[in-house]
């Protein structure tokens, strides 16, 4: 892929415990992306904690598969929380944990993918990443966004001989699994899926199991 438009926060290593800092209800928006020309937010320094933030009225906003936070892990081990914020001016902070290093000079790539319109938003097909091609579950060919949160995480391990070994702890929105228009969403059901592109399916019937555990107070699902 050929990169034409970048914004970069480059963290160097020669600066004692660089990090992105956000404070005093600031909020980063990264938008713009396309297809052909992501914007992205680079994090270089894997040896300090990459993002810094004083409460959850402060984050970045970023609501696009094409508008991207990387982070430069590498072989380093440093956790990182994603301060996401909605639109709406809601926390919903993600957080990578690293259980055994990668090799190779490879990279985090975070987005995130949200209708529209958040009262319409149970038909997950109509706004999902470009890579999801159904939202059916098993052999059934029927639309299962009733029972899905009105939002994707993408996380993407890119440039690694081996990947990072990692738990990842989601936090969502109250509104994004309510009745949006046709939601059906048992909270204390709900585990973390991925979809397979490879194979056009989500996979969760042979070899991933959807996986995690909830805890509504706070809502957050950890896998």
């Amino acid at each position: 892929m050929k990169i034409r438009s970048l914004l970069i926060v480059l963290l160097s290593f020669s600066q004692l415990n660089a990090q992105l800092v956000i404070n005093n209800g600031a909020k980063m928006v990264i938008n713009g992306g396309t297809s052909s020309t992501p914007a992205y937010v680079v994090l270089d320094n894997p040896t300090a904690t990459p993002i810094s933030t004083n409460g959850a009225t402060n984050g970045i906003i970023s609501e696009s598969e094409y508008n991207i936070l990387q982070y430069n892990l590498k072989t380093g081990t440093t956790a990182i929380t994603v301060p996401y914020m909605s639109s709406y001016l809601e926390s919903f902070p993600l957080t990578l944990n690293v259980t055994a290093a990668g090799s190779g000079s490879g990279n985090i790539r975070f987005s995130t993918v949200v209708p529209p319109v958040r009262a319409t938003g149970f038909n997950n097909f109509l706004y999902r990443p470009s890579d999801v091609t159904n939202m059916y579950g098993g052999s059934t060919i029927v639309n299962n966004s009733d029972k899905t949160i009105d939002r994707f995480w993408i996380i993407d391990a890119t440039g690694y001989t081996t990947k990072p070994a990692v738990n990842l702890t989601f936090t969502y929105i109250d509104a994004e699994h309510a009745a949006n228009g046709g939601n059906t969403i048992t909270e204390l059901n709900l585990r973390a899926q991925r979809f397979n592109p490879t194979t056009d399916s989500w996979e969760g019937y042979s070899s991933y199991l959807p996986t995690g555990t909830i805890n509504k107070q706070p809502t957050l699902c950890q896998m």
